[in-house]
């Protein structure tokens, strides 16, 4: 079953709203750790990507444990987690190499 054009822009309207407020945790996360940029474009990539996983994962299920919602959740969330610490690196190798 297909979802309704209606369902799929509540879902956007959510992802939109999950990535700004996960742009400001993101942001407050890293203060003092990294760049306050780097956090607030990381927790913008991990909660939307987290919630279209989930949402994709429990779609027309009737029974879900709570071990699924978390590993799909997790798997939504990779992505971001890669960039940070990628990203995060790149900063601390590039602040090694200034005399």
């Amino acid at each position: 079953m297909l979802p309704s054009l209606r369902e799929e822009l509540a879902t956007l309207d959510w992802l939109v709203l999950v990535a700004a407020g996960a742009a400001l945790g993101g942001a407050l996360w890293c203060s003092g750790r990294a760049p306050l940029w780097l956090g607030a474009a990381s927790g913008a990539l991990a909660a939307p990507g987290g919630l279209f996983t989930l949402s994709r994962w429990i779609r027309d299920r009737d029974h879900i444990l709570r071990i699924e919602i978390a590993l799909a959740v997790l798997v939504g969330m990779l992505p971001a987690g890669a960039f940070f610490f990628a990203v995060r690196r790149l900063l601390l190798r590039r602040d090694d190499r200034r005399p």
